[in-house]
């Protein structure tokens, strides 16, 4: 499968209710670029798009410093006023530095138990998301490299997926960006793994070192944002 980062624009979407969150990450106006060695070009214009928005209190993201003990249940909450929370299945547990994955900044979350993927459910009281970028991180164990497919769900249930390719190796991680078309929301992000090159499921565990999030602004906002990104469409596809 083909590593591929998508990104194209949007412009409005009704905002969902609040989701109240047990556990309040550290959040941060920049994206951490540092150490992503495939797709750095899609994560540095995430980077400008997030910075951006963040200044609007449209955006927040988390390199996952404060996470560390298991749950479920995640909110980011900027001092400019974004909110964003996102729920996930199964139970989350945090990662340091001196295991299988080496996290490009203090932790990273993945699985508490090998499964075959995991799902998070994301809601915001500020506005709809319109942009999600995270970070992958290689495996070294028997049962990587391994294809993950990244699956997202937009407001009208449609799908649209991401086939990243991550190797038996630490150090480095993977940049995957997506933004939904005009006047969708994404909804909600899957994590689905598979032998190398296969579409047999493999039971591993799947870790980000960072995530962050853009909110929809209002049309006259968002094309300033947009030009200042300049974010391309790139390698969707359906399944």
């Amino acid at each position: 499968m083909k590593t591929a980062a998508c990104f194209s624009l949007a412009t409005a979407a009704l905002a969902g209710p609040s989701l109240s969150a047990a556990t309040l990450l550290a959040t941060q106006s920049s994206y951490n670029t540092t150490g992503i060695n495939v797709n750095t070009s899609q994560a540095a214009a995430f980077d400008v798009a997030l910075s951006a928005a963040a200044s609007n209190g449209l955006a927040a993201a988390s390199d996952l410093t404060n996470f560390i003990n298991d749950d479920s249940e995640f909110s980011l909450d900027s001092a400019e006023g974004f909110d964003v929370a996102f729920s996930t299945s199964p139970v989350m547990q945090s990662a340091a530095s001196g295991g299988s994955f080496v996290p490009l900044t203090t932790r990273a979350m993945l699985q508490t138990d090998d499964s075959t993927g995991w799902t998070a459910t994301i809601n915001s009281s500020t506005a709809p998301i319109n942009q999600v970028g995270m970070t992958l991180l290689p495996r070294a164990h028997p049962t990587y490299p391994l294809d993950v497919v990244v699956t997202f769900t937009l407001s009208d249930l449609s799908t649209q997926t991401i086939d990243v390719d991550l190797g038996n190796s630490t150090g480095g991680g993977t940049f995957i960006g997506f933004a939904a078309d005009p006047g969708l929301s994404i909804t909600s992000f899957s994590l689905d793994t598979f032998a190398n090159g296969t579409t047999t499921p493999v039971s591993t565990r799947v870790a980000i070192d960072q995530i962050g999030f853009i909110a929809i602004p209002e049309p006259a906002s968002f094309v300033l944002l947009m030009m200042g990104a300049g974010l391309l469409t790139a390698g969707r596809r359906r399944r």
